[in-house]
């Protein structure tokens, strides 16, 4: 009879190998094959080229920078001989902030590792092996997903807000992290003179106008998109009459195909709205995430179907990183009762496999953990409209 705790798992014990560290990273590569299923954050951020330093304590400090503009002025008169009134040069503004670290993990308990060692005993073949490791894999991607799915919080909160509140699901009153980006309080605007919910209102003439002053008031000429979730789309502007009007008697007068029981697609505004050069194009967006504890579960949005954003074409900003202090111990310090193993998913999500003692008895630990947050660099020309509420 086999003797449990001496069998052996194959690949699944490798994962905590002592003896070969690196065969965690090479799976990682080769094998778990792990996809980014929560790609708002990634849709609409890049990672910054560097990380940010970290003090003593432990904590990570960013600063972002961008280049500002402002509207060409007309000459002053003045008096020969006396100086010349001074205009503002276009320059630079910034904004600062720390750098959260998130995780999540599983575990499993010796009476667990019991109940696999006794069936590989008996069936003695690869095949459970192999499910064992396809379900770890499985566990894995269950983690990407809990970083993934909050780093795309994140991100959609900094677009539609300009800021981060981070709380956890255990006790959402706590907030764990806050960014606060400076968007100028001019570009924090209303409808102008109707709600956009409004099935009369008039959407293309709304922008317009909202584009056109940032424009006037900044001297900002770059290319600019519009981002609405799909909500908004779906229920405002699908819904409004005026758009759906306009857009079917310019297919026509175009020699278009035509709109049939009143549906719109996303091709058709943009392309009616870039023909007519009234406003820059309409992006949608999708994003939502569940916050979750012990008692709690709920679904949750960082940008609220209420809101729109204008800004500048591209990506809206970058992750600022930095490296995980779990990882650098692991790497550095060995312990005579745990043993750990790290692999890197990506430039700043490090994955750490730990075999650990608990009250006499083996568990196995994997956690993922990153240090990152999404952070604005076109925050002054990032323009949010909250659409519900008029001047």
């Amino acid at each position: 009879m086999a003797k449990y705790g001496n069998v052996k798992l194959g690949m699944y014990d490798r994962l905590w190998s002592a003896s070969d560290k690196k065969y965690l990273q090479r799976f990682i590569d080769e094998s778990a094959l792990l996809q980014v299923k929560y790609r708002f954050a990634y849709n609409h951020f890049k990672t910054a080229p560097l990380p940010c330093d970290t003090d003593a304590k432990g904590v990570a400090t960013f600063r972002v920078m961008a280049a500002t503009v402002s509207p060409d002025e007309m000459a002053d008169f003045r008096a020969p001989l006396s100086d010349t009134t001074q205009m503002d040069r276009n320059g630079f503004a910034d904004y600062m902030g720390t750098i959260p670290e998130i995780g999540k993990g599983f575990y499993e308990k010796a009476a667990e590792r019991y109940q696999k060692e006794k069936i590989v005993a008996q069936f003695g073949n690869d095949t459970i092996t192999n499910q064992l490791v396809a379900n770890y894999i499985n566990d894995l991607q269950r983690l990407k997903n809990t970083v993934d799915s909050r780093l795309s919080n994140m991100a959609a909160q900094l677009i539609s807000t300009g800021s981060i509140s981070g709380v956890n699901g255990e006790d959402n009153t706590v907030v764990w992290y806050k960014q606060d980006c400076p968007i100028p309080a001019a570009n924090r605007v209303t409808a102008k003179t109707t709600a956009w919910t409004d099935a009369n209102a008039n959407l293309v003439e709304e922008m317009r106008q909202i584009e056109q002053d940032f424009r006037d008031r900044t001297g900002y000429t770059g290319a600019m998109k519009w981002n609405i979730t799909l909500n908004m789309w779906r229920n405002v502007f699908l819904a409004n009459a005026q758009l759906k009007s306009d857009i079917a008697a310019w297919r026509v007068a175009n020699d278009k195909p035509g709109v049939t029981g009143g549906a719109l697609s996303e091709g058709w505004v943009n392309e009616y709205l870039t023909a007519l050069g009234l406003t820059s194009p309409i992006e949608i967006i999708e994003e939502k995430e569940v916050l979750a504890g012990t008692t709690i579960r709920s679904d949750v949005k960082g940008f609220a179907d209420t809101i729109a954003v204008l800004r500048p074409v591209g990506y809206a900003g970058e992750f600022q990183w930095t490296g995980i202090l779990d990882q650098v111990f692991a790497e550095r310090f060995k312990s005579p009762t745990v043993v750990r193993t790290v692999a890197n998913l990506n430039t700043f999500e490090v994955l750490i496999n730990s075999t650990v003692d608990n009250a006499g008895y083996p568990e196995w630990h994997t956690d993922l953990f990153a240090a990152a947050v999404p952070t604005l660099t076109e925050f002054p020309y990032h323009v949010i409209v909250n659409t519900a509420a008029t001047s």
